[in-house]
């Protein structure tokens, strides 16, 4: 693909604080949080399952102390990345000049709004030092290796989604990557970084997590399909079209929000049994009814074609997934 001259109407030395801001698109980073919460929630479950149905020594809840610090640096890593692969985007889409043919109503990017290109890319590899710094605290406390290839992987592929010369990004393939990493990667891997084993709940959570991620990223492309057109780049959106691509993004998050029954068909025979059972059901049942309202109002919104509201809403939802998830799984054996 060839590289397209920029045309910038301003140029700027240096990045101001408000462009490393903005570069860092804050209001998407409540996917990377959610998902390293609902891994927390399910190694927490895994972890109180044990303590349940097996004679272990009091060693293992010393082992409690590690994990808070492991959830923490495995936070730290799906944060930097995250806003690694925004710069990165950002960088890479500038230097093409994607972001020349946005929508007037998209968010400005840095690169094509005169912010020097070499700044954003020494701004994402910082970010990725920091990611790297985090990983390599999560592995020094667990010995756990493998999230080192993990790591390695989840690097090469923030860059490879709209760089290098044949980005998968731009060839269908970023819902599918947006659904790996923000799902069963960060997920999972956050599970089994805290108590080293990865568990049925903790899929189920990695599924929804990563259904939620797509509908982002779809409702994303659904405001670009114009602009992705123009430059090339062929996102699900784009070749479902926009009434196809909206009726896709419809069926993600009935999938979505029909995953939370497979939880609370345990949760509902352990409630009795399990101390403070009742106020976390209660916890559990309004975030899943607010799961389903935010879900009804982001399907509502992409309708209407308000999809810079829609984006927000689909992003917060995360989060009361994964507050949701953590609830069900103090109750679920």
């Amino acid at each position: 693909m060839a590289i397209l001259p920029m045309v910038q109407l301003e140029y700027r030395i240096h990045m101001a604080p408000t462009d490393i801001v903005r570069g860092a698109r804050l209001r998407t980073l409540p996917l990377s949080v959610a998902a390293v919460v609902t891994g927390a929630g399910c190694a927490v479950n895994w972890q109180g399952r044990v303590l349940l149905f097996n004679n272990v020594p009091d060693s293992v809840l010393v082992a409690w102390r590690s994990m808070v610090w492991v959830f923490l640096l495995c936070l730290g890593v799906a944060v930097f990345l995250q806003i690694a692969a925004n710069y990165m985007n950002d960088y890479s889409d500038g230097i093409r000049g994607t972001d020349e043919h946005r929508d007037a109503n998209a968010p400005a990017r840095l690169v094509a709004s005169g912010v020097p290109a070499r700044q954003v890319l020494a701004a994402a590899l910082v970010s990725v030092a920091l990611a790297c710094l985090c990983g390599l605290g999560v592995i020094a406390l667990t010995q756990r290796w493998v999230l080192l290839a993990i790591g390695v992987l989840s690097i090469a592929a923030a860059w490879w989604y709209v760089g290098g010369r044949h980005p998968y990004g731009y060839m269908g393939w970023g819902e599918p990557a947006a659904f790996l990493f923000f799902g069963p990667v960060a997920v999972l891997g956050t599970q089994y970084a805290m108590c080293g084993a990865i568990s049925q709940f903790g899929v189920v959570g990695a599924v929804a997590m990563g259904l939620n991620s797509m509908a982002v990223l779809s409702v994303n492309n659904l405001r670009d399909v114009q602009s992705d057109t123009s430059s090339g780049k062929r996102t699900w959106m784009v070749m479902f079209g926009t009434e196809r691509g909206a009726v896709a993004l419809c069926t993600m998050l009935a999938v979505y929000v029909l995953l939370l029954i497979i939880p609370w068909i345990d949760a509902v025979r352990s409630i009795e049994v399990i101390p403070y059972g009742m106020p976390l059901a209660i916890g559990a049942c309004v975030g899943t009814v607010g799961t389903v309202a935010m879900a009804a109002i982001v399907t509502r919104q992409v309708v209407h074609g308000r999809f810079g509201r829609a984006l927000m809403m689909c992003s917060g939802m995360s989060l009361v997934f994964a507050a949701t998830y953590v609830c069900l799984s103090c109750i679920v054996l």
